[in-house]
């Protein structure tokens, strides 16, 4: 299952430019290749907590430089941003 999504996610990919993969877009301000850059951080995080859990070990997450990891916090705040809307209703 999770082949054929990467599958789809190819072909949506190989179909679109290098300008639209690099775009910026709404609600967040963040691209195409933003959020896949995100999502395999995240993947590459959780594949170490589950090869960990299998071994009964600490996991042991990918080395990234500093300035990685901020941007990767970074772009996870513009999408919650993005997502969460304040509402008008606040009580009171």
């Amino acid at each position: 299952m999770l082949k054929e999504e990467f599958n789809r996610w190819e072909e949506l990919l190989a179909g679109m430019s290098e300008e639209q993969i690099s775009a910026s877009h709404l609600p967040s301000n963040l691209s195409i290749k933003d959020v896949i850059a995100h999502l395999r951080a995240w993947q590459q995080r959780s594949t170490a907590r589950l090869e960990a859990a299998l071994l009964n070990r600490e996991p042991e997450f990918p080395n990234w430089p500093a300035e990685l990891d901020q941007i990767r916090k970074t772009i996870w705040i513009k999408l919650m941003l993005g997502f969460i809307k304040p509402t008008m209703n606040s009580p009171g």
